[in-house]
């Protein structure tokens, strides 16, 4: 979890210094594997609150996870596996697309 809130603070941060205008290269790729990184971790995490059944903090981790994930675009009922995929592949798809 602490590595978790690392990473995201890592990746803000980067954004409210450096912003994303004209990001270079180097740069841009260092972001997105700090992005699939912590997005890896995060499905990790998620994965195992799904396995506690009976744990009341871990049943709200999971919700508020869940309604983070609202935010960010999880659709009413869309499993948050679909959503953690959709966010690699857009991630993989940013990578690829990163001008030489």
């Amino acid at each position: 979890m602490a590595e978790i809130q690392e990473l995201q603070e890592d990746i803000m941060t980067g954004l409210a210094i450096n912003g994303m205008r004209n990001p270079t290269q180097e740069g841009g790729l260092l972001h997105i594997q700090k992005m699939k990184k912590l997005l890896e971790k995060q499905k990790n995490f998620m994965f195992r609150l799904s396995l506690e059944k009976e744990d009341a903090d871990a049943i709200e981790m999971k919700k508020q996870i869940v309604d983070s994930a609202k935010f960010l675009g999880l659709k009413p009922g869309q499993d948050i596996n679909a959503f953690f995929d959709t966010l690699s592949t857009t991630l993989d798809n940013l990578e690829k697309n990163i001008p030489d």
